[in-house]
């Protein structure tokens, strides 16, 4: 339980990044079943947000129920969240986006504090290794 309190702020990156998945998931879905989209299109979307759910919640299981492998989970969802995010910005939308400072300030600062977090489960995951061997 010590540990969750150390990195509640990550949990709840985690349920933002699981329920914007699964937003997501269902609008792909819904745009698959209108036909309002190239189906090929629609179906990329629905892998990399499926994907993207995916991780989240097996990285917040593990971080809930305090597993060891919690820290590996999390940077599973960072690398997954980085790949997903970079194909959308710099894939998907092409030059009809925003501009690519813009994208790339968006795509950098996911990669802070994605970073950020996982290097927080890390540490406090490590630091409850060391005081157990101890």
């Amino acid at each position: 339980m010590e540990r969750l309190r150390r990195v509640w702020y990550v949990g709840v990156l985690l349920i933002g990044s699981l329920a914007l998945g699964v937003s997501a998931v269902a609008a792909d879905v819904t745009t698959l079943r209108q036909g309002s989209a190239p189906a090929s299109e629609a179906a990329r979307f629905l892998v990399g947000d499926g994907l993207l759910s995916l991780a989240s919640a097996v990285a917040l299981a593990g971080l809930l129920r305090a597993r060891a492998w919690a820290p590996a989970a999390m940077l599973g969802w960072m690398v997954v969240l980085l790949v997903v995010l970079g194909w959308v910005f710099f894939v998907t939308v092409g030059s009809s986006g925003p501009p690519i400072l813009y994208r790339l300030a968006l795509w950098f600062g996911s990669a802070l504090l994605s970073a950020g977090s996982v290097q927080r489960v890390r540490r406090v995951w490590g630091e409850g290794r060391h005081a157990a061997s101890s």
